[in-house]
Protein backbone atom coordinates (compact mmCIF):
# COMPACT_ATOMS: atom_id res chain seq x y z
CA UNK A 1 0.00 0.00 0.00
CA UNK A 2 1.44 3.32 -0.40
CA UNK A 3 0.67 6.21 1.44
CA UNK A 4 -0.85 9.76 1.24
CA UNK A 5 -0.86 12.59 3.80
CA UNK A 6 -4.12 14.99 3.25
CA UNK A 7 -3.42 18.18 5.02
CA UNK A 8 -6.39 20.31 5.14
CA UNK A 9 -8.85 22.72 7.24
CA UNK A 10 -12.30 23.30 6.71
CA UNK A 11 -12.35 27.21 6.01
CA UNK A 12 -10.97 25.63 2.63
CA UNK A 13 -13.81 25.18 -0.28
CA UNK A 14 -10.92 23.62 -1.96
CA UNK A 15 -9.66 21.40 0.76
CA UNK A 16 -13.57 20.14 0.66
CA UNK A 17 -13.55 19.59 -3.34
CA UNK A 18 -10.50 17.90 -2.63
CA UNK A 19 -11.75 15.56 -0.16
CA UNK A 20 -14.71 14.67 -2.31
CA UNK A 21 -12.84 13.42 -4.82
CA UNK A 22 -9.91 11.44 -2.86
CA UNK A 23 -11.31 8.45 -4.10
CA UNK A 24 -10.26 9.35 -7.70
CA UNK A 25 -6.79 8.31 -6.05
CA UNK A 26 -5.11 4.93 -7.17
CA UNK A 27 -6.98 1.82 -5.06
CA UNK A 28 -3.44 1.00 -4.10
CA UNK A 29 -3.60 4.42 -1.83
CA UNK A 30 -3.86 4.97 1.87
CA UNK A 31 -4.42 8.39 2.65
CA UNK A 32 -4.08 9.56 6.38
CA UNK A 33 -5.66 12.79 7.08
CA UNK A 34 -3.91 15.34 9.05
CA UNK A 35 -6.05 18.55 10.36
CA UNK A 36 -4.01 21.72 10.19
CA UNK A 37 -4.92 25.30 10.92
CA UNK A 38 -4.16 26.95 7.71
CA UNK A 39 -3.93 30.70 8.86
CA UNK A 40 -1.27 29.35 11.01
CA UNK A 41 0.86 27.70 7.84
CA UNK A 42 0.21 30.94 6.17
CA UNK A 43 1.51 33.41 9.06
CA UNK A 44 4.82 31.12 9.33
CA UNK A 45 5.48 31.64 5.35
CA UNK A 46 4.39 35.40 5.45
CA UNK A 47 1.61 34.38 3.08
CA UNK A 48 -1.42 36.96 2.83
CA UNK A 49 -4.98 35.47 3.53
CA UNK A 50 -7.16 35.33 0.60
CA UNK A 51 -9.76 36.94 2.19
CA UNK A 52 -6.70 40.14 2.42
CA UNK A 53 -7.12 40.28 -1.39
CA UNK A 54 -10.74 40.79 -2.22
CA UNK A 55 -10.69 40.13 -5.77
CA UNK A 56 -8.90 36.93 -5.03
CA UNK A 57 -11.51 36.43 -2.27
CA UNK A 58 -14.55 36.47 -4.81
CA UNK A 59 -12.65 34.89 -7.71
CA UNK A 60 -12.40 31.87 -5.64
CA UNK A 61 -16.00 31.50 -4.54
CA UNK A 62 -17.09 31.47 -8.01
CA UNK A 63 -14.20 29.07 -9.08
CA UNK A 64 -15.34 26.86 -6.17
CA UNK A 65 -19.27 27.03 -7.15
CA UNK A 66 -18.18 26.18 -10.94
CA UNK A 67 -15.82 23.07 -9.83
CA UNK A 68 -18.00 21.64 -7.75
CA UNK A 69 -20.99 21.98 -10.23
CA UNK A 70 -19.09 20.21 -12.69
CA UNK A 71 -18.48 17.55 -10.45
CA UNK A 72 -22.21 17.27 -9.18
CA UNK A 73 -20.66 18.06 -5.98
CA UNK A 74 -22.77 19.72 -3.17
CA UNK A 75 -22.13 22.84 -2.58
CA UNK A 76 -22.98 26.20 -0.60
CA UNK A 77 -20.55 28.78 0.54
CA UNK A 78 -21.54 29.39 4.95
CA UNK A 79 -23.28 32.68 5.30
CA UNK A 80 -19.94 33.55 7.11
CA UNK A 81 -16.66 33.26 5.69
CA UNK A 82 -13.86 33.29 7.00
CA UNK A 83 -14.94 31.37 10.27
CA UNK A 84 -12.90 29.89 12.73
CA UNK A 85 -12.82 26.64 12.17
CA UNK A 86 -10.89 25.81 15.21
CA UNK A 87 -13.66 24.02 16.55
CA UNK A 88 -13.78 21.94 13.73
CA UNK A 89 -10.30 20.92 13.69
CA UNK A 90 -10.48 19.88 17.21
CA UNK A 91 -13.54 18.04 16.99
CA UNK A 92 -11.96 15.88 14.39
CA UNK A 93 -8.91 15.33 16.31
CA UNK A 94 -11.03 14.11 19.04
CA UNK A 95 -12.66 11.69 17.21
CA UNK A 96 -9.15 10.28 16.67
CA UNK A 97 -9.49 11.81 12.38
CA UNK A 98 -11.82 8.79 11.46
CA UNK A 99 -12.98 9.53 8.04
CA UNK A 100 -16.36 9.53 8.53
CA UNK A 101 -16.05 12.65 10.95
CA UNK A 102 -14.16 14.47 8.24
CA UNK A 103 -16.88 13.64 5.83
CA UNK A 104 -19.27 15.19 8.71
CA UNK A 105 -17.49 18.22 8.96
CA UNK A 106 -17.00 19.18 5.73
CA UNK A 107 -20.58 18.55 4.69
CA UNK A 108 -21.54 20.82 8.02
CA UNK A 109 -19.72 23.65 6.25
CA UNK A 110 -19.53 23.34 2.38
CA UNK A 111 -23.51 21.18 1.78
CA UNK A 112 -25.37 22.75 4.67
CA UNK A 113 -23.34 26.20 4.89
CA UNK A 114 -22.93 25.81 8.58
CA UNK A 115 -20.20 26.95 10.77
CA UNK A 116 -19.60 26.35 14.15
CA UNK A 117 -20.61 30.13 14.84
CA UNK A 118 -24.09 28.21 14.51
CA UNK A 119 -24.51 26.97 17.81
CA UNK A 120 -27.47 24.55 17.76
CA UNK A 121 -26.34 23.42 14.17
CA UNK A 122 -22.83 22.56 15.52
CA UNK A 123 -24.27 21.13 19.11
CA UNK A 124 -26.17 18.78 16.78
CA UNK A 125 -23.02 17.92 14.54
CA UNK A 126 -21.33 17.15 18.18
CA UNK A 127 -24.07 14.44 18.67
CA UNK A 128 -23.65 13.17 15.09
CA UNK A 129 -20.21 12.53 15.74
CA UNK A 130 -20.61 10.90 19.31
CA UNK A 131 -22.83 8.30 17.75
CA UNK A 132 -20.38 8.29 15.06
CA UNK A 133 -17.45 7.27 17.27
CA UNK A 134 -19.28 5.91 19.82
CA UNK A 135 -17.93 8.70 22.73
CA UNK A 136 -20.72 10.75 24.56
CA UNK A 137 -21.17 14.02 23.34
CA UNK A 138 -20.79 15.65 26.84
CA UNK A 139 -17.45 14.33 26.55
CA UNK A 140 -16.43 16.08 23.54
CA UNK A 141 -18.26 18.87 24.30
CA UNK A 142 -16.00 18.89 27.13
CA UNK A 143 -12.65 18.01 25.33
CA UNK A 144 -13.22 20.71 22.79
CA UNK A 145 -11.22 23.59 24.76
CA UNK A 146 -9.16 21.26 27.02
CA UNK A 147 -5.17 22.04 26.89
CA UNK A 148 -4.16 18.48 25.36
CA UNK A 149 -6.18 18.82 22.02
CA UNK A 150 -5.37 22.27 21.57
CA UNK A 151 -1.68 20.95 21.89
CA UNK A 152 -2.38 18.19 19.79
CA UNK A 153 -3.36 20.54 17.06
CA UNK A 154 -0.64 23.13 17.39
CA UNK A 155 2.19 20.49 17.06
CA UNK A 156 0.21 19.00 13.66
CA UNK A 157 0.29 22.46 12.56
CA UNK A 158 3.44 23.42 13.25
CA UNK A 159 4.93 20.36 11.92
CA UNK A 160 3.43 21.22 8.66
CA UNK A 161 5.12 24.28 8.38
CA UNK A 162 8.52 22.75 9.49
CA UNK A 163 7.89 20.57 6.47
CA UNK A 164 7.45 23.93 4.21
CA UNK A 165 3.58 23.59 4.11
CA UNK A 166 2.08 26.60 3.20
CA UNK A 167 -1.74 26.31 3.01
CA UNK A 168 -4.26 23.34 2.26
CA UNK A 169 -5.16 21.09 0.57
CA UNK A 170 -1.89 19.83 0.40
CA UNK A 171 -0.61 15.99 -0.47
CA UNK A 172 2.36 14.76 1.08
CA UNK A 173 3.70 11.30 -0.84
CA UNK A 174 7.39 10.28 -0.76
CA UNK A 175 8.42 13.08 0.84
CA UNK A 176 7.27 16.11 -1.76
CA UNK A 177 4.22 18.09 -1.73
CA UNK A 178 1.20 18.26 -4.04
CA UNK A 179 -0.61 21.84 -3.22
CA UNK A 180 -4.58 22.38 -3.99
CA UNK A 181 -6.96 19.95 -5.31
CA UNK A 182 -5.92 20.91 -8.90
CA UNK A 183 -3.10 18.56 -7.94
CA UNK A 184 -4.35 15.23 -7.34
CA UNK A 185 -3.36 14.73 -11.75
CA UNK A 186 0.35 14.97 -11.00
CA UNK A 187 -0.01 13.18 -7.49
CA UNK A 188 -1.78 10.01 -9.22
CA UNK A 189 0.92 10.32 -12.04
CA UNK A 190 3.55 9.94 -9.10
CA UNK A 191 2.09 7.54 -7.36
CA UNK A 192 1.72 5.55 -10.76
CA UNK A 193 4.98 5.88 -11.59
CA UNK A 194 6.71 4.74 -8.45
Amino acid sequence: MKRVEFYFDYISPYAYLAFRALNRLPANVEVKLKPVVVGALMQAHGIRFPVDVPLKHDYSKRHCQWLAAKRMTPFKIPSQHPFNSIPLLRLTLLAQTARGVVDDCFRFVWTEGHTPADEAQFEALIARVADRVNMPASLLREQLNADPIKAELKLQTQAAAELGLFGTPIFMYNGKAYFGQDSMEMLTADINAS
